[in-house]
């Protein structure tokens, strides 16, 4: 999922929602990614050039070591580009553990950095979205975990999962959904509640 045109319209009308429906404080942030490329990009070069130092050996015994740097340097670097270009192959560096475990520091950092904790009744909920590592963090304040009961937070984390499906947009669009339904149960609206943050997709 990338930040297009409608994304931004379609955030604010749903957190618009949510909130008129409970006394919950939602923030929907959007990073493109947590974890920098520079480690595959530098792995990729450094596989590719001891792949060429074992394969030479074997196959061009009598190549002249000119040849081989300069073959070195080369398949290096389009490793590297390659790496570079496609987040796809990136993501082979690392593992779901390790991308989920990122997202979540990052989250964390986030929900301190934007204040979300400093709302009124400390009902304040990061909806933290991470491009490149395909996940989706839900950091609630303490308000949030005193009134939705655990087994509904993990109902909603587990409709958070919007990249582990063929259609990011729509399971968004059911998550803000469920998320409205169960914080209209369990956190209802005050007469005096107050928009203590602001509706619209925030970029980190």
């Amino acid at each position: 999922m990338k930040r297009d045109p409608g994304l931004q319209g379609r955030v604010v009308a749903a957190v618009k929602s949510i909130e008129s429906d409970s006394s919950i404080e939602v923030v929907v942030s959007l990073s493109p990614r947590t974890i920098h490329s520079t480690v595959p990009v530098l792995a990729s070069a450094l596989a590719a050039c001891i792949i060429v130092l074992i394969i030479y050996p074997i196959l061009f015994a009598d190549a002249e070591p000119l040849t081989i740097t300069t073959d070195i340097f080369f398949v290096s670097a389009v490793a590297a580009l390659l790496t570079w270009s496609f987040p796809q192959l990136q993501r082979l560096f690392f593992s779901e553990r390790c991308m989920r475990n990122a997202a979540l520091a990052a989250a964390r950092a986030e929900f301190v950095r934007q204040g979300i904790h400093c709302t009124t009744r400390r009902t304040g909920l990061l909806v933290y979205l991470s491009v490149f590592e395909r996940q989706v963090v839900l950091v609630p304040d303490i308000g949030v975990k005193a009134m939705i009961p655990a087994e509904d937070m993990d109902r909603l984390e587990q409709a958070a999962a919007i990249y582990k499906t063929s259609d990011p947009d729509s399971r968004l669009t059911d998550f803000f959904e469920l998320l409205r339904q169960t914080a209209g149960r369990y956190m209802p609206r005050h007469d005096d509640d107050i928009n203590d943050l602001p509706d619209e997709l925030r970029c980190s």
